[in-house]
């Protein structure tokens, strides 16, 4: 099957129609990381050149953002090393036996490079795509091998250009930010519970009242925090952020400062993250909206207009969120010149107030928008937790610009989901993007070093360092193109040595895990790399008597047994809660009617579930009803990779669609000739298969778009390409909280 490269959804094709309901043929895999690139050649283009986009001296620390989109960073053109994405760890090809001097960098933007002799999908894209090339023009299925004007040989071939490869399950990265997993989940959401409480008290005014003491709380706080196993970055900080609003409320503001140094510590080590902020379940906004006003101070270089900004006229404005932004402001917020140094010129939090602003206005349409918003606050963020000093000046003057109200009112807006998934570890781990939690031995870095590689931990977070590096080696491959099967961290001797992932492949000897496995005795402990089952392993082990309860996998194990009572053919799935459950008595009525079959329904409240089974219960139909535990945009995707995982191709419809004709009969028209066919499209053709028939996804243009894949309903064959790239699409939509989930 071909591909649909990265960059193409950009690009306004004339010839594509806007007709909402007619189907294009996408035949969908994955996308990988870019490798290092001649910046010469690939990345200045028209407006696009090495002295506007490399520029930090006025463009701040990664050039100018605008210049930066999927496979083009600051990192790849200019050639100056620096990491600030948190969401993704992946390796550049090759990852080479452990030598002193050989390994492999780690790519910033997207995850995904596997090495030896493939190339990642945004490798294939920006060597092929380029004067007026593009994937539609060249991997036409209308003849066999594409347009032949497109070919020249060498790079530029059918194979080499329409064929990327496909990431593996487990090069998927789903950062536990809310610490909602595993076993020490419960005392962390605990301690987020007491958090909560203590914003409350503090709206209340009774931490000024002293009701209850501010002093036995602080103990209460410490007390639970240091009871805390595993990782949280986000909770240490948050709790970190509450001690220093109580301390504040106890004590002289003098006596604070070790508290402060304290929060700022807990911050560098990987909290500094405002889209982490605005989305998770954590109440970091709402802890510093009340720090940051209790030591608010005005910036005198906000008092008076400078480099053409009225920053006098913003900040006034920025003091009443209620009556909304004025005229003048949004003129004024029009006309704010390019050529400001944002990064480090004067009126800092007034640079920050404008990139919330720009953030809200364009989070919906314009992802490049959001991610130079992100960049401006992230930069702010990292500067101010260098010391306690440095985060008590930038609260003090994020209080006076009313920041944290900003951010809570305008941005919480434009969040998608809060990072959690609805899917349990277990159920993770059987789809293969999680690993086990234990470790599976140890692995002597000396003695094994032809069965070991090193890949740099460049992160700026060393949060879930195993997570990460396991995501890491999963991406990428040994010499030979082999596939590594263990992943663990290298611990550094000294604070000043650089941190490094430890890859092992499967022939690599494990030693039993002792107290003393660690680098000083050249000892690493290692966890195994996942790999996705077949659908027929995970059926067999989903619903098989005595297995897994359903407790531990309630969404996978109920959709398995769901198997049985099916029709063959495709699912049609759907999703009901909330204020929707009230139409759901016509929907069944209409649907039924209609004749469409196998109707599954994720319901994502009691409300939804008891109404869907009554009606399944007294009609028959919907087929199943399917309890899900999660109310977020990335739930259709979850329902979908479900079934896909289970060997069932999937038809996905919003509850909302409004169907005329049954689909089915359109569906087998579509699809036409469903016989075996070669992977080559180009020996498919030559077979006379309809191109249609080999699609792996069906879905159709957006009504208000000219070249823009809906996602209101499509359908998807369950293919091992397939249940291996709706993972990675689901990736990119966990890691993008304020992005659309279009396709």
């Amino acid at each position: 099957s071909g591909l649909v490269p990265s960059h193409w959804w950009a690009k306004r094709v004339p010839w594509m129609t806007r007709q909402a309901g007619r189907f294009f043929l996408l035949v969908l895999a994955g996308l990988r990381a870019p490798r290092s690139v001649d910046a010469e050649e690939d990345c200045w283009i028209g407006d696009f050149t090495e002295d506007r986009c490399c520029d930090t001296a006025r463009q701040g620390p990664k050039g100018d953002v605008a210049c930066w989109s999927e496979g083009y960073s600051y990192e790849t053109c200019c050639g100056r090393p620096y990491s600030s994405d948190r969401s993704v760890l992946a390796a550049r090809p090759a990852l080479r036996p452990r030598t002193p001097a050989s390994h492999v960098g780690i790519a910033e933007e997207m995850p995904f490079a596997r090495s030896g002799d493939r190339e990642s999908f945004t490798d294939v894209s920006r060597r092929c795509w380029r004067s007026g090339y593009n994937f539609v023009y060249c991997c036409t299925r209308a003849r066999p091998g594409g347009n032949p004007e497109c070919w020249s040989g060498g790079n530029f071939t059918y194979e080499k250009c329409c064929r990327p490869p496909v990431p593996p399950s487990a090069a998927n990265f789903f950062e536990d930010v809310n610490c909602e997993r595993g076993a020490t989940a419960e005392g962390w959401q605990k301690l987020r519970d007491d958090l909560v409480n203590t914003v409350e008290l503090a709206s209340l005014g009774r931490l000024a009242q002293k009701r209850p003491d501010p002093a036995d709380l602080r103990w209460h706080l410490r007390r639970k925090l240091r009871e805390q196993d595993g990782e949280c970055p986000i909770g240490v900080f948050a709790t970190r952020l509450a001690l220093v609003l109580l301390c504040l409320s106890t004590t002289k503001a003098s006596e604070c400062d070790a508290t402060w140094s304290v929060a700022a510590k807990a911050m560098r080590a990987g909290a500094a993250s405002i889209v982490q902020w605005t989305s998770t379940t954590w109440p970091v906004l709402e802890l510093l909206l009340h720090l940051t006003r209790s030591i608010a101070a005005p910036d005198p270089d906000c008092e008076e207009k400078r480099d053409d900004v009225d920053w006098p006229l913003l900040h006034a404005e920025s003091r009443d969120i209620a009556r909304g932004l004025s005229g003048a402001v949004m003129l004024e917020l029009a006309g704010h010149p390019r050529n400001v140094d944002q990064f480090s010129g004067p009126c800092e939090a007034g640079h920050e107030w404008n990139a919330v602003v720009r953030w809200n206005m364009c989070a919906r349409t314009e992802v490049r928008c959001v991610k130079s918003s992100t960049a401006l606050l992230d930069w702010k963020l990292l500067h101010a937790s260098q010391s306690g000093e440095d985060l008590r000046r930038w609260a003090a003057r994020a209080g006076e610009w009313n920041l944290p109200l900003w951010q809570i009112e305008l941005l919480s807006g434009t969040t998608r989901h809060h990072y959690s998934l609805g899917l349990s570890l277990a159920e993770l781990q059987a789809i293969g993007v999680a690993g086990p939690s234990e470790a599976s031995g140890c692995v002597d870095m000396n003695a094994e070093s032809d069965q070991v590689g090193e890949m740099p931990f460049l992160m700026e977070t060393t949060s879930h360092s195993v997570d990460r590096c396991r995501a890491g080696c999963a991406s990428s491959a040994a010499i030979g193109n082999e596939m590594w099967a263990f992943a663990g961290v290298i611990p550094q001797l000294s604070a000043s040595t650089d941190r490094f992932c430890l890859c092992a492949l499967a022939g690599a000897r494990l030693l039993p895990l002792r107290a003393n496995c660690s680098a000083t005795a050249g000892l690493v402990p290692v966890y195994g790399i996942p790999e996705q089952r077949s659908p027929a392993t995970l059926l067999g082990e989903l619903t098989v008597r005595g297995g897994p309860d359903v407790v531990a996998r309630p969404v996978l194990s109920a959709a398995a047994h769901s198997v049985e009572s099916l029709d063959a053919g495709t699912v049609f799935a759907s999703m009901v809660f909330g204020h929707m459950v009230k139409y759901l008595d016509q929907f069944s009525k209409h649907i039924q009617r209609l004749g469409i079959p196998n109707v599954v329904l994720y319901v994502l409240d009691d409300d939804a579930e008891s109404t869907c089974q009554a009606l399944a219960q007294s009609r028959g139909f919907p087929k199943f009803c399917l309890r899900g535990y999660q109310r977020t945009a990335l739930q259709k995707y979850e329902v979908v990779l479900a079934y896909l995982l289970l060997g069932r191709d999937v038809f996905w419809f919003d509850f909302d669609s409004i169907w005329l004709k049954n689909p089915v009969p359109v569906l087998q028209d579509i699809l036409g000739d469903r016989r075996p066919f070669p992977a080559d499209p180009a020996l498919a053709d030559a077979m006379g298969v309809p191109r249609a028939s080999q699609a792996d996804v069906l879905t159709a243009v957006d009504v208000d778009s000219v070249n823009n894949a809906m996602n209101a309903f499509f359908w998807i064959r369950s293919t091992e390409e397939t249940r291996e790239w709706l993972p990675f699409f689901l990736n990119l939509g966990f890691h993008r909280p304020h992005a659309p989930d279009q396709l």
